[in-house]
């Protein structure tokens, strides 16, 4: 977890490895989700299904993460919402 929250801190891109499947990340947040009671690590996706696009993924299905020397900016994570 060390390596994570060094990304988080530095803002430095990470590639992982989530059921199968390669992603390169940009992580931007990390909390503790209450119902499933894991580490949830927020990213947006930037290689890999997804791309493009914000996803959470449980910190404990993560492997061989790595951390990347590309840096990134802070991105607002807009929540869509459907009118009632």
């Amino acid at each position: 977890m060390t390596d994570l929250k060094w990304a988080l801190t530095g803002r430095k891109q990470i590639s992982f490895i989530c059921a199968g499947i390669r992603y390169i990340a940009e992580p931007q947040g990390m909390f503790n989700d209450p119902r499933s009671r894991s580490f949830v690590v927020s990213c947006y996706i930037l290689e890999g299904p997804g791309a493009g696009a914000w996803r959470d993924f449980r910190y404990a299905h993560l492997r061989e993460m790595n951390v990347l020397r590309e840096s990134f900016a802070p991105r607002q994570r807009h929540l869509s919402v459907v009118p009632l």
